[in-house]
Formats: structure tokens, sequence, C-alpha cells
């Protein structure tokens, strides 16, 4: 079955929370102008592995949030190119992040989230090594991180 399009999506996650949409097909000028038609510019979050997409989508909204997606070596290049296509974050795969390219990414003025973390311990680690966000498919099972989130970082253990 086909999924519902990103316009219902918008009308039943924004009215709970914030939309993350992940590019997989539509141009950023549809984007933006269906973000515009429902006045949501400035309230979700726009995602893509595609950084070309993430700095179109830039350059016609500026206020957009960001976040360039990739995986294997994060390195000040990378991060650097991140940064100059407009992204505010940058969401990396989980098993590709250390402290050290986490503490990179804030460096450069960016956040971090790691995808697709679906284990505690692994979440536990990448929390107390700095991480902005935790992208997951079992929101419910990651929930406990919650308290860890909110705690400062001084005080994490």
């Amino acid at each position: 079955q086909k999924p519902p399009p990103l316009d219902d999506w918008l009308n039943l996650i924004q009215a709970g929370g914030v939309t993350l949409i992940e590019r997989k097909a539509v141009d950023a000028a549809t984007l933006v102008k269906l973000l515009d038609e429902k006045k949501l510019r400035g309230e979700v979050v726009v995602q893509a592995f595609d950084w070309k997409y993430i700095a179109d989508c830039h350059r016609l909204a500026p206020e957009l949030v960001l976040g360039c997606l990739g995986s294997k070596e994060l390195t000040a290049k990378r991060i650097a190119a991140a940064k100059q296509a407009g992204a505010s974050a940058i969401g990396w795969k989980h098993d590709d992040l250390t402290a050290a390219n986490i503490k990179a990414v804030h460096d450069a003025g960016l956040r971090c989230w790691a995808y697709t973390v679906n284990d505690r311990r692994r979440g536990k680690l990448l929390i107390e090594a700095g991480i902005d966000g935790l992208i997951t498919d079992d929101p419910a099972y990651m929930q406990g991180l919650l308290s860890i989130l909110a705690t400062p970082n001084d005080q994490k253990k």
C-alpha cells in the first residue's frame, strides 16, 4: 500500500510533536512551498543524505532547521561541507560516531544526532559522549534514556 502523502503526515505529527522530514524524492522548492502553505517553515526539521538538496533548502528557506546525514568516517572536511550546505546539525550513523568526532561537530557550531539507535546501552554511551539527539525506531523502548538527557553533562554517569 502506498504511504500517505507528506501533507497528511504533517497534519498528524505536528499536532503533538516536531516532524523530522527525511528527503526521499521531492525537490526543495516543492517542500518549501508545502511548508509555507502549512505555515510550518520554522516548525520542522529537514534532513537528507543528499547535501546538495540541503543546500537548496537553505538557499530557499534559510530559517529551516537542516541536517546533513552520513555514515562512515566523519572527517573535518565533511563537517565543514555540512556547515557550508547550511546545516545546523549532522545526523550520523551511530556506529561511526565517537566522542572525538561528536566534539568536532560541536566545535564547528553544529548539533550532532545519531541514527538509528535502538539499544539503550549504545544510546547511553552516545549521551555520555555528548550527542544532542538520538533517532530511533523504538521510541517507547528508548524512552528511559530521557532522564539521562535531562541531567547536566557533569552529573551524567
